[in-house]
């Protein structure tokens, strides 16, 4: 095995991975990436459940090439979180990372296990107690509470089918503004007869930012559901709405209205759209908006009944992956396959996650392009 060189100060990384990762990991690897002696950045993924080797090697020679492609990564700890004991601790992995690793140019500072019993270094090291480490951080994500639909009752289900078939039928969704946002305006508007859905006259290019980032605000969750949770589910039944949603909600309303604009007019924009929504050369979106939309998904997906809750999970599904977040994603793109098998928006991003691929601006320290930058290139 190739020499590893130790890290100062193990208990400090170990306590600060959760917060790389966002939540406590568990049956996990963590690549840690350091950049000289700094990190900001690290890879979790699920612990092989295979001892061949030449699919560790493989599994192994993969997230190196992921790893590599961070900007101006020249090293990595990797940190094993297994519920066996720590004496029992697979290396054989590591050892594989740490030979990839040198022919990649990195270097594999340390290594740890953080087992049922206790935590060490990688390979043969002395079993330390786990209360060194300390408690989980109070704010870090629980990825099981996550990917688990709350119940709100009958009555704020009835009160939400009711809005969702507004949205869907009538000119004015559930009639009276929603946010400040007055649905039947505009019913004169080029191109818009009177009488039409609100969803088809939205999905021919009517205004809807307005209400978009009414679903952004905060809600009181005590009485029934407000309006717009049913107009976020209305939205993602139709693959147009739900694709300028998604994109309005990461980069902001002035995105979404180029983004409407652009698909309205069928012009040049449409490529920038697009690679937006594939996680390509773009400046990285913001991470408060998504988890506002998170929110807003979660409380839609409550008042759903479980059939129809495949197009807002897909939702949720890129949401997490725009965050960089694979293993949540992956869990919601599973819950839209399991009640609409060919959803092409989480078939889509099913065949990235087993090909293990993020958005390119997760592995940026500067993200690449701009939006801007992005536009005058493709034009």
């Amino acid at each position: 095995m190739t020499e590893i060189v130790r890290a100062a100060r193990p208990v400090d990384l170990l306590r600060l991975v959760p917060r790389l990762v966002g939540f406590a990991p568990t049956e996990s690897l963590v690549l840690v990436a350091f950049t000289r002696e700094r990190t900001g950045s690290a890879m979790r993924v699920d612990l092989p459940a295979t001892d061949d080797p030449a699919v560790l090697d493989a599994i192994a020679r993969h997230l190196i090439g992921l790893l590599c492609r961070i900007d101006g990564v020249d090293g990595l700890i990797p940190v094993v979180y297994t519920a066996a004991p720590f004496a029992a601790a697979q290396d054989r992995l590591v050892q594989l990372l740490v030979r990839h690793a040198a022919a990649a140019g990195l270097v594999v500072k340390d290594a740890f296990c953080v087992g049922a019993d206790g935590w060490g270094h990688l390979p043969g090291g002395r079993r330390q107690p786990l209360a060194e480490l300390g408690p989980d951080a109070p704010d870090l994500l629980d990825p099981a509470a996550e990917l688990r639909i709350p119940d709100p009752g009958p009555a704020a289900r009835a009160a939400f089918r009711e809005a969702l078939a507004a949205w869907r039928t009538r000119p004015a969704g559930p009639g009276g503004p929603v946010h400040g946002y007055l649905p039947g305006a505009g019913l004169e508007g080029a191109g818009f007869r009177r009488g039409e859905p609100f969803l088809v006259r939205a999905a021919r290019g009517f205004d809807t930012g307005p209400l978009i980032e009414g679903m952004l605000t905060p809600h009181d969750d005590s009485g029934d559901p407000c309006p717009c949770l049913a107009a976020f589910a209305a939205f993602a039944d139709v693959p147009a709405l739900a694709e300028q949603l998604l994109l309005a909600i990461a980069w902001g309303p002035a995105f979404g209205d180029r983004v409407r604009a652009s698909w309205l007019e069928r012009d040049e924009d449409d490529a920038v759209a697009q690679a937006a929504l594939d996680g390509g050369e773009l400046g990285r979106p913001d991470v408060p908006r998504i988890e506002a939309g998170l929110r807003a998904v979660r409380a839609a997906l409550a008042h759903l009944e479980p059939a129809e809750r495949a197009p807002l999970a897909a939702c949720a599904a890129w949401l997490h992956w725009a965050l960089g977040r694979g293993s949540l994603a992956g869990g919601f793109v599973d819950l839209a396959l399991e009640t609409e098998p060919r959803h092409p928006l989480a078939l889509h991003l099913a065949a990235r996650l087993r090909r293990g691929e993020l958005p390119e601006w997760a592995f940026r320290t500067q993200p690449g392009l701009s939006l801007e930058q992005q536009v005058r290139r493709i034009a």
